[in-house]
């Protein structure tokens, strides 16, 4: 359900009062919601009882928690981020492509930035044409904000400056 507005609120509000298989991810789009609009421990603690109840490894436990860390990174908690991405991906047997640039991106803002470039460095590897050129990083990340795409600009830089060795 697309939107921010009170209308919107009050629609996922009572689908998630209903119950029913649109429930949980009603609460998912309060819980961002509230998130975004500065309602920080409303939205955390939506996240939370959500997480909870949902099956560990599930399709939409882990989509909630990526979607979770993304709005810890952007209220400014890389680390917790970071937490919720690892918890998205538990009992994932591949990791989806998208993994290696946010962890580098977080990573880097956490300011550690030789695994930073590590991560980033496993992006190149699995995808060289797309990840060795900055130029390339609006159209992979569109959805990114300029700001992180510049960060994550800079982390390529470190990298090009001194690839790490394959392990």
């Amino acid at each position: 359900m697309p939107g921010n507005d009170d209308t919107t609120v009050a629609a996922l509000v009572r689908l998630r009062e209903r119950g029913g298989r649109h429930a949980d991810k009603a609460s998912a789009q309060l819980a961002h919601l509230s998130m975004a609009s500065g309602r920080v421990e409303n939205g955390q603690a939506l996240y939370r009882e959500l997480l909870a109840k949902l099956p560990v490894g599930g399709s939409l436990h882990q989509a909630i928690a990526w979607n979770y860390g993304w709005d810890l990174y952007r209220i400014g908690d890389a680390e917790g981020a970071l937490r919720q991405w690892s918890d998205a991906l538990s009992g994932r047997l591949t990791k989806p492509a998208w993994v290696p640039p946010t962890f580098a991106l977080a990573l880097w803002t956490l300011d550690r930035k030789p695994e930073a470039v590590r991560w980033y460095a496993a992006a190149v590897r699995t995808e060289p044409a797309l990840w060795s050129d900055p130029a390339r990083l609006p159209t992979l990340l569109p959805d990114w904000t300029q700001a992180d795409r510049d960060t994550l600009a800079e982390v390529l830089a470190a990298w090009a400056k001194d690839p790490p060795a394959w392990p």
